[in-house]
């Protein structure tokens, strides 16, 4: 809508939800300045399902490090970050799988922040939990990635298209101690 009031998008949700006809969403706007709007509106229509309504990127804008930091802090003051998707793009060439990995580098780098102000707790286990949630499992979660990966063992979806080497999820997997800053092993 031309206004950022966010009216028509609770309107078409709340009819949505009482046709209990809400499908999972990811919502964004082609304005910055509407995230907090659009963020505080989905939250009231959440379901039983966590995330099942997804704040995305402001397309383009909010796909630099700047605007990824923005979203973040949105997403984070809203509290809806620990159900996030991570990043989303519409480039679907393996050429863009970089932008993921500063997008979870910038992640580790807010969070520590948060640590830092004393807004979030300094608790290593959790924030590696909420890392490895927002970059990895509440994907696989919310796009049901297992059911289609049963035919290849060990694997999931998203780590057969990562270097074998990937250092995130190998330092996951083995428990190892990671910077916060970074994500990477120390």
């Amino acid at each position: 809508s031309a206004s950022s009031d966010g009216e028509g998008l609770a309107l078409l949700l709340d009819l949505l939800s009482r046709e209990e006809a809400l499908p999972k969403t990811v919502v964004s706007s082609m304005n910055p300045s509407d995230q907090v709007v659009i963020g505080s509106i989905l939250g009231a229509f959440q379901t039983e399902d966590e995330g099942h309504l997804q704040l995305g990127p402001s397309w383009w804008i909010n796909q630099t490090p700047l605007g990824i930091r923005a979203q973040l802090g949105y997403m984070a003051s809203l509290g809806i970050i620990g159900t996030a998707i991570g990043f989303s793009t519409d480039a679907r060439s393996a050429l863009f799988w970089p932008r993921h990995e500063y997008y979870r580098r910038i992640l580790c780098d807010v969070l520590a922040s948060l640590v830092e102000e004393g807004l979030y707790p300094s608790d290593k286990d959790a924030l590696g939990r909420l890392i490895r949630d927002v970059c990895y499992e509440n994907t696989k979660k919310y796009f049901g990635i297992d059911a289609y990966t049963q035919d290849a063992p060990g694997l999931s979806g998203i780590e057969k298209g990562l270097p074998s080497g990937s250092p995130y999820f190998s330092s996951w997997r083995s428990g190892e101690d990671s910077n916060l800053r970074t994500g990477y092993p120390v």
